[in-house]
């Protein structure tokens, strides 16, 4: 191989890196939220428990199917939710509390108060599972 020839391989290699470079978008961070959380704390065993999954959220007397998200404010998401509470239809937002407790997420269905979810699993962003 000549000189000539190395530094045409040479910066060929660099402008090919440069180019994925400035393509590649930034890779923001995601968390997985999806498991299945207590309703009490140390109480994963108790059945009564909250099982989040990409598309839905069910648990003790409601399911929901979930739709589009929206930020709600810091540490809150909202999802546009079509529920069935206590045996009711019921199309309302769905918010979560991610970001103000480091032990567990609080969760809010269509006519209900605020609940808390302790993950029986590990979950990024929250301390010990119950």
């Amino acid at each position: 191989m000549t000189r000539h020839s190395t530094h045409n391989h040479v910066a060929l290699a660099l402008a090919a890196v440069i180019t994925v470079a400035t393509v590649l978008p930034a890779r923001a961070e995601v968390y997985d939220f999806h498991t299945t959380y207590a309703t009490a704390s140390g109480a994963c065993k108790s059945g009564k428990t909250i099982t989040w999954s990409p598309t839905g959220i069910t648990g003790p007397g409601f399911e929901c199917t979930l739709g589009d998200s929206t930020p709600a404010g810091t540490g809150l998401v909202s999802y546009q939710g079509s529920c069935v509470v206590d045996g009711k239809q019921v199309s309302d937002q769905v918010a979560f509390d991610l970001g103000n407790n480091v032990e567990h997420f609080s969760l809010a269905i269509p006519g209900r108060e605020w609940m808390s979810m302790y993950p029986c699993t590990p979950v990024d962003g929250l301390e010990g599972t119950n």
